[in-house]
């Protein structure tokens, strides 16, 4: 299973609605479907971001609509209830 295309309101970047937003997908993944792993292909300068969640870096950069990403996976079964 695989999230796409994250995106938060200017005005409300920087409060943590995005960590929530996340935090709340992967619990519904983790518990409610019982996936085994997400994948996402993050913007490059936010994988920091996907890593504070368990993210790990699975491919080499690539360009996509002139955009530096990489894709990422976490690991789903030992996610925290």
């Amino acid at each position: 299973v695989s999230i796409g295309r994250v995106l938060v309101r200017e005005s409300q970047r920087g409060k943590g609605t995005a960590r929530k937003m996340l935090e709340q997908a992967l619990d519904f993944l983790a518990h409610a479907w019982r996936e085994p792993a997400v994948r996402i292909e993050a913007q490059y300068y936010l994988r920091k971001f996907y890593a504070s969640f368990g993210f790990i870096e699975d491919s080499e950069p690539f360009l996509e609509d002139g955009i530096k990403h990489v894709e990422m996976i976490l690991d789903l079964k030992d996610f925290p209830s």
